[in-house]
């Protein structure tokens, strides 16, 4: 037989206010009290399994992988991205002397560093600019050209725009109306490159320094169609 809490409350109530106890009612009391006990830390025992599965399953989820078992802090992790501005100044726009901008014509949005990126288009003008911009403002930025006036760029990409520029000269006279293609790596920021590289050991170089995470992107910018 079963009791309510409040029936096993009256029964303890009156056997202590009964000078001659029931024998019967004290048996049935005290076993009745023992079924809540087990049956309370039933409970507790299965609440405690529930917080240590869960505990399980989030160790899974953050194990550093190694063979001891042992368990990383989670990393902070920060969701970096980058776009390229829809139309960037000519650089005399910024003394006030020319008060023109140039339209984003091409763009490559990438994830990875140390992977080779291509990027083609057919120049309007002279006035055509290139634009990298990386998440890591320390990364190497690296644009092979198929000019022979500008054939390599090495730089930094800095914390802003990476902007580059070809004058008449550089270009050529063959520049306007024909199709070109360039290829751009970004690298970690702790590869060994030095400002004079040489074109053809780029690929070497980049080969070296690996593939990692890292947002970037490469535009080029020029005169609109008319």
């Amino acid at each position: 037989m079963s009791y309510a809490k409040e029936d096993l409350t009256q029964m303890l109530q009156e056997y202590s206010a009964d000078p001659v106890p029931n024998p019967d009612r004290s048996r049935e009391a005290a076993a009745q009290g023992r079924r809540m006990l087990r049956l309370r830390r039933a409970r507790r025992a299965g609440a405690a399994a529930t917080v240590a599965s869960a505990s399980v399953i989030a160790g899974v989820l953050i194990t550093n992988g190694s063979d001891d078992g042992g368990v990383s802090p989670v990393p902070e992790i920060r969701q970096v991205s980058v776009r390229l501005p829809m139309d960037i100044q000519l650089p005399g726009a910024a003394n006030g002397v020319v008060n023109r901008t140039l339209p984003l014509a091409e763009s490559r949005y990438e994830s990875q560093l140390g992977r080779k990126v291509t990027i083609s288009f057919t120049p309007l003008s002279h006035n055509t600019m290139s634009n990298v911009r990386c998440a890591d403002p320390r990364a190497w930025v690296l644009v092979r050209t198929d000019s022979p006036g500008m054939p390599t760029s090495v730089g930094r990409c800095g914390s802003g725009d990476h902007l580059a520029q070809f004058d008449a000269d550089s270009a050529g006279d063959i520049w306007v109306g024909r199709p070109h293609t360039w290829q751009v790596w970004v690298l970690p920021a702790d590869t060994k490159v030095t400002k004079d590289l040489d074109p053809n050991r780029i690929d070497k170089v980049a080969a070296e320094a690996g593939v990692e995470p890292g947002a970037w992107a490469v535009g080029i910018y020029d005169e609109k169609p008319r």
